[in-house]
């Protein structure tokens, strides 16, 4: 993602199939996808995560046939929780697992047809 008024470089967002990891037994899907995104630190709370969220989601169930994307955040990090909800994602559950090497994770998810 770059700033629309400068051009600068703020982060990225996009899908990923999450293949085998643990996270498949918390969706009822055998291919989880998952929503994204990373911000420089000057960009935040300017709603970069929520539009580009937004528009991942949109992508994803209009152009990849999708039935649910997921999305995990770490248990401290309210914000991005905040953007998860904001965008119509409902929480799933808690996960004590160790993921990406962090543990305690929240999993949220949508379905076709919420937005």
């Amino acid at each position: 993602m770059h700033e629309r008024q400068t051009g600068t470089f703020i982060g990225r967002a996009g899908l990923i199939h999450i293949g085998t990891l643990i996270l498949m037994e918390d969706v009822d899907n055998t291919q989880p996808v998952e929503i994204g995104y990373i911000l420089s630190r000057n960009a935040w709370g300017k709603g970069y995560a929520t539009e580009a969220s937004m528009a991942c989601l949109e992508w994803g169930f209009a152009h990849v046939d999708l039935e649910n994307i997921v999305a995990k955040t770490n248990i401290a990090n309210c914000a991005s929780q905040n953007i998860l909800k904001k965008i119509g994602m409902s929480y799933k559950k808690m996960s004590l697992l160790k993921i990406e090497g962090r543990e305690g994770m929240y999993l949220f998810y949508i379905t076709r047809g919420i937005l």
